[in-house]
C-alpha cells in the first residue's frame, strides 16, 4: 500500500488471455479435457512430484474412461530427475518415516520413454513438452498438478484444479507456501492419493465443481487486477505518471 507502488497484474497473462484455444492438441474435441502437469521433484527431500505414483494408475483410468482425455505436460526436468542414477544417489527421497523409497517404475530413461510412447498411443491421451502452453490452457477443462508455477496462472482460467499433496499433513503441506498460494490452494481440490485424483476426474466428468464459489472469491481477491491488458496498463501508468510529474 505504499504511495510509490503500482500493482499492474501479471504481464504474462496478456499472452494467455489473448491466445486462441488450441483444440487441435486434443484427440477428441468432445472429451473432458484435462492437463496433468507433474513436478520434477520426486527424488528430493522436499519432494512435490507424484509422477512415479500416479502415472500408471492414470493410464489404467484412461483405458476405461474414454470420455476423459489427459494431456501430460511435465516439467522439463522430470525425465532426468527420475532416471539419472547419479541424481538418485545424490537426492535420495525420504518419506515421513525417514525411509528411502526409490520409484519402482521408470528406473531408466528407456523405461520413461517407453511409458510416454504407450501413453501417447491411447486414444484419449496426449503429451506436450513445448513451452507455448497458452492454447492448451484455453482449450482445457481442468488441471491436475503438483507444481508451483501453474497454481496462480491456471487459476485465472477459472477452471477446476486438483493439487496433489505427497506424504504431508495439510498443515505441513500448506506451510510450504506463502499466504497468497495458501489461499489459492484452499480454493481447489487437494488430493492425498490416486483415489482422490480419480474422484476429482469423475466429478468434473459429471459437471460437478464444488469449489467454484471458493475459486471465484480467490480470483476476485488476488488475480483480477488488470488481468486482460497488463502490458498496456503499465505503459499507461508510466505515461500518466510522467505527464503528472511534468505538470507539477
Amino acid at each position: 500500500h505504499g504511495e510509490n507502488l503500482f500493482c499492474s497484474g501479471y504481464p504474462k497473462n496478456d499472452l494467455l488471455f489473448s491466445a486462441t484455444p488450441n483444440y487441435g492438441l486434443w484427440k477428441n474435441r468432445k472429451s473432458i479435457k484435462v492437463i496433468w502437469a507433474p513436478h520434477w521433484s520426486v527424488l528430493t527431500h522436499e519432494s512435490l512430484g507424484n509422477f512415479d505414483r500416479y502415472a500408471k494408475p492414470l493410464f489404467k483410468y484412461l483405458e476405461t474412461h474414454p470420455k476423459v482425455e489427459i494431456i501430460l505436460k511435465p516439467h522439463p526436468l522430470l525425465r532426468r530427475r527420475m532416471t539419472d542414477p547419479t541424481l538418485k544417489r545424490l537426492f535420495e527421497r525420504l518419506d515421513v518415516s525417514g525411509t528411502y523409497h526409490e520409484p519402482i517404475d521408470f528406473a531408466t530413461p528407456e523405461d520413461f520413454d517407453n511409458f510416454i510412447e504407450e501413453w501417447k498411443s491411447l486414444p484419449n491421451a496426449g503429451f506436450m513438452d513445448s513451452g507455448d502452453y497458452f492454447g492448451l490452457f484455453k482449450s482445457s477443462d481442468a488441471m491436475i498438478l503438483d507444481s508451483g508455477s501453474f497454481i496462480a496462472e491456471y487459476m485465472t482460467m477459472d477452471k477446476p484444479m486438483c493439487y496433489c499433496n505427497r506424504d504431508r499433513t495439510l498443515d505441513a503441506f500448506l506451510g510450504m507456501f506463502n499466504e497468497f498460494a495458501q489461499d489459492l490452494l484452499l480454493s481447489m481440490t487437494i488430493a492425498n492419493s490416486i483415489d482422490e485424483v480419480i474422484r476429482f476426474l469423475d466429478d468434473i466428468s459429471h459437471g460437478e465443481d464444488e469449489l467454484k464459489e471458493n475459486r471465484h472469491n480467490m480470483i476476485n481477491k488476488h488475480l483480477s487486477v488488470n488481468k486482460f491488458h497488463v502490458g498496456q496498463t503499465i505503459a499507461n501508468h508510466i505515461e500518466d505518471t510522467l505527464l503528472n510529474t511534468k505538470a507539477n
